[in-house]
């Protein structure tokens, strides 16, 4: 049941009427909405039949299947509350549609105790760390939050990469197993009592200081900044003969720079993609190539891409790169790449591994596998013993279980603060 002031609807009578006007807000000719709104009303209809057709399943997998889909922090964030409560309250009905059986709404709490209270109860109850993944951020809004807890005063912004937790939000990976989180141990305010394993620390890292939107990354100045940050990882990572997982540096490279997103499944056909790459990446080594002339890349880009065949500068092969990428891959766009990849850091880690995620990931960070969180991710320690949650990673080599242990009683104790 909606309700807004004295007045009270059935959700399915929302349903029946509202999804035929979303189909005539989509209109392209329409601009009664912004695409945000649109979606969100799409969405929200959407989800409340789909409630009904997963009623067979477990109250678990229903309540999972809500959080992790990525509209719905959307939903929750973009919506306006005067009350700063109403985030989560306002959505305890569809929650509990879903089989989330959340804390009663207590006006009387602060803000930090009511989304403290409401994410440990859907950590619990979906046996999922996924909502971690809502978490990046460099500042709150709200007072007193811890940063395992997302910060749903703060408003989504509307290109998700710019928190540098788009792959996180794809499913697809699957680092660890699933662990009935937070049941086990009692844990008190503030703090969120987990098991898992520290695979190793970030001893290098390269990120470009032009963080914002896609028309600051389209600026020169900035593009060349972010190019070198580029040019200084894969010079890093080049010093290695082989990775540490025994496949060839430059394929361990591919997958961390592309999120290993346009990979096959098959692991087989995993190495015979792309095949071309090896040359590519040579250019990020510019002008120290391998495989390639210096002489002849100014020759070739004077001749292919018109620009000065005098030009040095490492920008100009990189946005060559970014060309090759255009037409290599499907749905790939030179702009659009560079705001997908300039809004995160490439790292190594002091164990070997090899690994993208957030800007706001810093050297000295440890990476943790922790039960029932998808994706590695980058803690940062507190100096207590304890650690703050910064930023879900891809690490090469440890996305598909490969590190974690089939003994689950081998994993150490990781305390969230």
């Amino acid at each position: 049941m909606a309700i807004c002031g004295d007045h009270q609807i059935k959700y399915t009578a929302i349903e029946r009427n509202m999804i035929p006007l979303s189909d005539i807000l989509n209109m392209s000719a329409n601009r009664l909405l912004l695409p945000l709104e649109r979606g969100t009303l799409n969405f929200a209809t959407r989800l409340m039949s789909k409630a009904d057709h997963l009623s067979s399943q477990s109250r678990s997998d229903r309540a999972r299947f809500l959080w992790r889909n990525s509209p719905v922090w959307v939903l929750i964030r973009n919506l306006e509350s005067t009350i700063p409560h109403d985030k989560i309250f306002g959505l305890h009905a569809i929650s509990t549609r879903f089989g989330l059986d959340l804390p009663k709404p207590d006006y009387s709490k602060a803000a930090a105790e009511v989304y403290e209270d409401n994410t440990r109860a859907i950590t619990q109850q979906t046996t999922s760390l996924s909502i971690l993944s809502l978490c990046v951020r460099e500042a709150c809004a709200t007072e007193h939050l811890p940063s395992w807890v997302p910060d749903w005063a703060m408003k989504a912004a509307a290109e998700q990469y710019l928190y540098g937790n788009a792959f996180a939000l794809v499913r697809g990976h699957k680092a660890t197993g699933y662990y009935c989180v937070g049941h086990n141990e009692p844990s008190t305010r503030g703090r969120l009592n987990l098991r898992g394993l520290i695979i190793g620390k970030v001893s290098f890292l390269a990120v470009s200081s032009t963080i914002g939107s896609l028309e600051d990354h389209s600026q020169t100045p900035k593009f060349k900044d972010f190019s070198r940050s580029c040019q200084s990882w894969c010079q890093r990572v080049a010093l290695f003969d082989t990775y540490c997982t025994g496949c060839p540096t430059y394929e361990a490279a591919k997958r961390t720079m592309l999120v290993d997103r346009h990979a096959p499944d098959s692991k087989e056909k995993r190495r015979e993609y792309d095949p071309d790459f090896p040359k590519c990446f040579d250019l990020f080594l510019y002008p120290n190539c391998r495989l390639h002339d210096p002489e002849i890349i100014k020759v070739n880009l004077a001749e292919h891409a018109k620009l000065d065949s005098n030009a040095h500068d490492l920008s100009v092969v990189l946005i060559s790169y970014m060309i090759y990428i255009m037409h290599s891959v499907k749905g790939f766009t030179v702009v659009g790449s560079l705001v997908k990849w300039a809004n995160y850091a490439l790292m190594v880690l002091d164990t070997g591994y090899f690994a993208r995620g957030a800007y706001v990931c810093k050297e000295g960070d440890a990476v943790a596998l922790l039960a029932g969180y998808d994706s590695p991710a980058a803690l940062r320690p507190d100096g207590h013993g304890n650690y703050k949650f910064v930023a879900p990673l891809y690490v090469d080599g440890v996305m598909y279980g490969e590190a974690w242990p089939e003994n689950e009683e081998t994993l150490e104790d990781i305390v969230l603060v």
